[in-house]
């Protein structure tokens, strides 16, 4: 009986950035290999990306990252 090949499946997880007080969340898209599916690969386009926001955070740069992602204060409750 022949196995099906597995399928390349996407999806999407949250990673975060830290800088200048705040925490951003941001969900970004991954595709998980044949060979190992149970590990999210992140495309170059991402990986800039979240270059980008950290870049950002840094700066304090609160109006972008609000487009890309959600903000949480430091100290904020």
């Amino acid at each position: 009986m022949k196995s099906r090949p597995r399928q390349i499946r996407k999806g999407r997880v949250k990673r975060y950035v830290e800088g200048a007080g705040m925490i951003v969340v941001l969900e970004v898209p991954v595709t998980y290999a044949r060979e190992d599916p149970d590990e999210p690969l992140l495309e170059m386009q991402t990986l800039k990306l979240l270059d980008e926001a950290q870049r950002r955070a840094n700066a304090g740069d609160r109006r972008w990252l609000k487009k890309v992602g959600r903000i949480y204060e430091a100290g904020a409750a």
